[in-house]
């Protein structure tokens, strides 16, 4: 018998949950059990998209479930509807049919096991405008919460990527061993990840630099003790289902979706880096979504085009962040001594001592930046609640806003190139090679933040 299903899964399902969850109940999914589940939303995808299918390794527990959600809404350009037409067919073909098309999806066979196919083109049943690829994520990965709590799926990570990634390996084994680990359960898994030689000079260039950036900020937010210091991809990530239940699923967001989704689960529980061989992604242009790879990557063939560098955060962005999480720090009493909080004033003079202590220029646009943004308020009636009180009011998002005021007032971009030579928190670069500049600075993220390396779980099984 399974045990209870916690309240906070049978609510979602329930009340939050997408259409096609609720029917996973009654279609042929509920005869069968799986060991891993994988969930990929594709928007005009062709080639890359069976490169990524025929990368899915076999799972340490059984066969895999690969829930795919071919998507599009009633504004997409012609073109992708064509294509997404055409992969419909190929899957079809490719995969062959072991069922009907029914309202949840239809299952076809992979090597790895079922691959379940949610189609909904302008011809089936098309996303809404305004929330395409936060919605197609959570379509998907509703499926799956409600397959683990029907007692279906062994693993209780809901794994999440993209139709252009291609994954190692030992991709399940990975989350497989992290099950075993007990009382601190994380939220979710974030796997290593690289992006693909490009075959185009200037698009592997592009894509070069818009990694280099990525690495750069979240060293800076590790340097500054920002708790919120993580990669956000969507292609990268397992979420715990329950963690997942809790926060609500993926926001229905036309991007950031993952962003925002990883900055509710970092306050349920640990975010755990899995160190090892990377998922490799595509690092090829975009206009689709407006954040994200490929739109870096196409901003930044402008830049190239028109010589002008990579802008990147000032490094003394991150020292002024330092010193404010130090001020936070401060501001929870030690355990027995009295809770008054502290005053306006004092905050503001502690956090020129720590401004001082971080070498940040300016404790006068600090204290604007953050008085601007309500940070100080906030600060100052969560003080004595705790330092997760603390962190929390503080999160990801208003961390990142506090980077853009202070790149805004007063401590403009500089070149990324700059940046990695200037900032105390880089090991130095002795070369302008891209490549060996982002391998250095992949080596340098995993030393300071040395994640779960697991070991393998058993056998993974062939099928």
């Amino acid at each position: 018998m399974n045990p209870p299903l916690p309240k906070a899964v049978r609510k979602y399902l329930e009340d939050h949950a997408e259409p096609e969850a609720r029917e996973a109940a009654t279609d042929p999914l509920s005869s069968d059990s799986f060991g891993h589940v994988l969930c990929i939303p594709a928007h005009g995808e062709s080639e890359s998209l069976f490169e990524t299918l025929a990368s899915i390794p076999p799972g340490p527990h059984g066969d895999n479930l690969i829930l795919l959600i071919v998507n599009e809404t009633p504004s997409t350009p012609e073109g992708v509807r064509e294509t997404n037409a055409q992969t419909l067919k190929r899957l079809r073909r490719e995969f062959g049919s072991d069922g009907p098309v029914i309202a949840s999806g239809q299952p076809l066979s992979h090597p790895t096991g079922t691959l379940w196919l949610v189609d909904r083109s302008v011809a089936a049943m098309p996303l809404p405008d305004g929330q395409g690829v936060g919605l197609a994520r959570k379509v998907v990965s509703d499926i799956a919460l409600a397959v683990w709590s029907k007692g279906q799926l062994a693993s209780p990570w809901i794994h999440c990527t993209d139709a252009d990634a291609v994954l190692p390996r030992d991709y399940f084994e990975r989350a497989a061993a992290v099950a075993r680990h007990g009382a601190n359960t994380p939220a979710a898994l974030l796997y290593d990840f690289t992006h693909a030689r490009m075959t185009d000079p200037a698009v592997d260039r592009a894509a070069l630099r818009y990694e280099i950036f990525l690495r750069y900020y979240v060293l800076g937010l590790h340097a500054a003790g920002s708790p919120w210091a993580h990669q956000s991809l969507g292609s990268t990530l397992a979420v715990h289902a329950l963690a997942y239940a809790q926060v609500r699923g993926f926001p229905k967001r036309l991007a950031a979706e993952d962003f925002h989704l990883l900055a509710k689960l970092g306050k349920l529980g640990p975010l755990r880096q899995l160190r090892g061989e990377p998922i490799t992604l595509s690092g090829r242009p975009s206009d689709r979504v407006p954040f994200g790879t490929g739109v870096g990557v196409t901003r930044e063939l402008e830049r190239m085009r028109t010589q002008q560098p990579y802008p990147a955060y000032d490094p003394r962005v991150f020292s002024g962040l330092k010193a404010w999480l130090g001020c936070l720090a401060e501001l929870t009493p030690p355990h027995g001594a009295p809770a008054d909080g502290p005053s306006e004033g004092s905050l503001r003079q502690s956090l020129g001592r720590h401004a001082l202590h971080c070498g940040f220029p300016d404790p006068a646009l600090l204290w604007s930046t953050l008085s601007d943004q309500g940070d100080v308020s906030r600060a100052l009636r969560a003080s004595g609640q705790g330092p997760r009180a603390l962190n929390e009011g503080f999160d990801a998002l208003r961390t990142l806003r506090f980077v853009h005021r202070l790149r805004d007032g007063g401590l403009p971009s500089i070149p990324l190139l700059t940046a990695l030579d200037e900032a105390p928190f880089i090991d130095p670069i002795t070369t302008d090679d891209l490549a060996s500049v982002r391998g250095a600075l992949q080596t340098l993220e995993a030393r300071r933040q040395p994640g779960l390396h697991t070991a393998p779980v058993g056998n993974a099984r062939a099928k």
